[in-house]
């Protein structure tokens, strides 16, 4: 097979031979081929970024995550993983998170800091202590358990569901470890004669 290639190039061969030539680059074909087969080669983009669960599908109005222009992700990923080795000297230490110039965002950690401490409050005297106070860990509880107000304190009475998350709790007892907030425990001081007393719990 012969391709001719126009008169109006006078220093290009008026015939190639595409065998001949193909088979000078024989090794570069063959790796080139390979690369592009290789799967560690390929960096997802796009729906294939996503994990399995929010990728879209092809009746759904709902889009999830999924980017007009992936290349803008692909090209940011790649400019953070080459700036990766030179984020720590360009911050002064490694692991320092950078300033926050935006007056709000350097306010926020501490209002929500506060807002904790101002739920779990129950001095004598603030108008939150009339109310069921929370504990420290109340907003991981109540986005994946019911909650309940009991001894004057909001607590998680179980998961949310018909079976109350029993099954899933004996599961994560057999590969992991189940942690209870027992801070809404308080110690009492009883006074008084050690026979008042006995009576007094003994009845």
């Amino acid at each position: 097979m012969a391709a001719t290639q126009p008169s109006s190039s006078s220093s290009l061969p008026r015939v190639l031979e595409i065998q001949k030539f193909a088979a000078a680059r024989e090794q570069e074909i063959r790796a080139l081929c390979e690369t592009i087969k290789a799967p560690d080669s390929q960096t997802p983009w796009g729906a294939a970024a996503l994990p399995r669960h929010l990728r879209r599908r092809a009746t759904s109005h709902n889009s999830y995550k999924h980017r007009r222009r992936p290349n803008t992700k692909l090209a940011e990923k790649r400019q953070r993983l080459a700036d990766e080795t030179t984020a720590a000297a360009e911050l002064g230490c490694e692991g320092e998170a950078p300033a926050l110039n935006n007056r709000a965002m350097r306010r926020r950690p501490g209002r929500m800091q506060q807002s904790v401490v101002d739920s779990c409050a129950g001095e004598p005297g603030l108008r939150e202590a009339l109310r069921a106070r929370r504990l420290e860990t109340h907003v991981w509880h109540a986005k994946r358990m019911e909650m309940k107000e009991r001894w004057g304190h909001v607590l998680a009475e179980g998961a949310v569901g018909k079976g109350l998350g029993s099954r899933a709790f004996l599961a994560a007892l057999k590969t992991g470890t189940v942690l209870h907030d027992a801070s809404y425990w308080c110690p009492l001081e009883l006074a008084g004669s050690q026979d008042d007393l006995v009576a007094v719990l003994g009845q």
